[in-house]
This record gives C-alpha cells, structure tokens and sequence, in this order.
C-alpha cells in the first residue's frame, strides 16, 4: 500500500485522494458507471445529445428577442418545469403576460400552473394530430376540435386537492420552491 503524505502548504487533488482509496479498498469495483453500465442498456442518457452526460441551457426570449433568462438544466430533464422558473424569477422589469415554447415546454402541469399565476400559456403542441386534449365536462365543442377531445376532467380530483394546488402555486410564486423541484 502506497501512503501519500501531505504537509499543511501541500494539497492533493480530491480525484486522486479518491482513486487512490478505490485502489486499497476495491469499493469502486462495486459500482456501475452511468454510461457504461446498466444505463446503457436503457438507452441513451439523452436521445439528442447522445450517452454523455450532459447540460442544457433553457433560455427564455423576449418578444423584442432579448433573452431575459438562462437556466442551465440536466440534458435528461424535462424542459417543462423550467419554464416557469425563468417566467417568474428572471429579474428582468418586464410584465409577461403570454409565454410561447417549443414541443419541450409543454405539460398539463405547465398548462395549470400558467393559468393558476396568471400566465397566457400558447404552447407549439407536436403531434398534436395524435395528442388529446382534456376539457371539463360542460364544454362544447366545435367540430375542428372535437376529434382531438379525450375524456373529461375529473374534476372532483381538482376539488380534493384545490387547497394542495394553490399552496405549491403560491410556493412556487414567492420562491419558497422552484417549479422546476
């Protein structure tokens, strides 16, 4: 066994403190690596960038098309989440009122949330041809629109957890939690 010493000025690196404990112990053997392991049986980390870990910046454009929020986000997370973080956290003097996105942006939850905090939310939905729309049960609708209905809400689930929904929406509103956790 080799003993590294280090007197108070010198340092090591905490990779090689590591590697060298792996060594003495084996301990290291008992894991598997992300990418080379039981991950990559499962398919890529990300199927657009690839089986390397990677980061994502999510970026929020303005309708002058300056940006006034970057977040950066695992390249393995939804999109969505991050939406609203950067609509209501983005120290920007700027009163939004209707938020655009891609395919990657969009989720009931998104949908609920913008509504909830006042937000217009105008999503580009794809395979909106194969995607369901959910309505309350009293709507009509047109015949554009209907073959893209599903079942209606539930809304006695909406009921039983009103209380619930506006605590995290409020939460979410004064930073006591990021809509993205």
């Amino acid at each position: 066994m080799r003993w590294r010493t280090c007197s108070p000025r010198s340092s090591i690196r905490i990779t090689d403190l590591l590697a060298d404990v792996g060594r003495w112990t084996g301990l290291t053997g008992c894991f598997t690596h992300l990418t080379t392991g039981r991950a990559q049986a499962t398919g890529a980390i990300s199927p657009h960038k690839g089986s390397e870990p990677a980061t994502s910046f999510y970026t929020h454009v303005s309708d002058r098309y300056a940006p006034f929020h970057s977040g950066v986000i695992s390249a393995g997370a939804g999109e969505a989440a991050h939406v609203l973080d950067g609509l209501l956290h983005h120290g920007a003097d700027l009163a939004i009122e209707r938020h655009h996105t891609d395919g990657g942006g969009v989720s009931d939850h998104v949908f609920a949330l913008c509504h909830l905090l006042g937000f217009r939310f105008a999503p580009h939905i794809p395979n909106i041809a194969v995607r369901r729309l959910h309505r309350f049960a009293d709507m009509r609708l047109g015949p554009d629109i209907a073959p893209l209905a599903a079942q209606p809400i539930d809304e006695a689930l909406i009921a039983d957890y009103w209380n619930d929904t506006i605590r995290l929406a409020t939460s979410i509103r004064t930073g006591g939690t990021s809509a993205s956790t």
